[in-house]
């Protein structure tokens, strides 16, 4: 009776343990800001989806890497870049019953278009299904900085600092930004 429902709160994972492995550390290549691991983490990308097709998690690392493109500057056409990271993310969330993560992502690449609506309306869905999400908390924030709303977006890093008391360096310079 304690855990019934649990599963809920949990993606699905794909049906093998290698593409699982591969999807955990393409995501942890692309968290790392560089242009070198961002293209690790493509390549991983690319396999986890050749190998299993309907896992979302390849489409959603797929999206990451395409919008880090855009924002290290590593891609010769940002415009399409950005493009073909909103058409991943939405194929993963069209994917798994947890679509959080990928709003959250989908919302951050509408905010860099400048559609900053459709952006803040993403976080803001995302949070709805990951209210104890920091990261959720912190792209949120970052859309409202850059629709230039940080008053709005102060709270929200404070927020995602409490959920998350070690965050990586993006939160504390967004959130400085805010104080800007």
């Amino acid at each position: 009776k304690l855990t019934s429902g649990e599963q809920a709160l949990h993606a699905r994972p794909p049906k093998s343990l290698e593409v699982w492995l591969k999807y955990l550390q393409g995501y942890d290549y692309a968290g790392q800001f560089n242009i070198d691991n961002n293209n690790r983490a493509r390549l991983i990308a690319e396999e986890c989806i050749a190998l299993e097709p309907d896992f979302w998690g390849g489409y959603l690392l797929l999206g990451i890497v395409h919008m880090m493109d855009y924002l290290l500057g590593s891609t010769k056409n940002p415009a399409q870049s950005l493009n073909l990271a909103i058409e991943y993310l939405e194929k993963a969330a069209a994917l798994t019953d947890r679509k959080g993560e990928a709003l959250m992502f989908l919302g951050h690449v509408y905010a860099i278009k400048r559609d900053y609506d459709k952006g803040i309306k993403l976080g803001e869905q995302a949070i709805a299904l990951i209210p104890n999400g920091a990261d959720a908390h912190a792209f949120l924030a970052m859309n409202l900085n850059f629709a230039g709303r940080p008053e709005e977006a102060i709270p929200l890093f404070e927020k995602a600092m409490r959920l998350n008391p070690l965050p990586p360096p993006f939160y504390y310079l967004n959130f400085a930004s805010s104080y800007r």
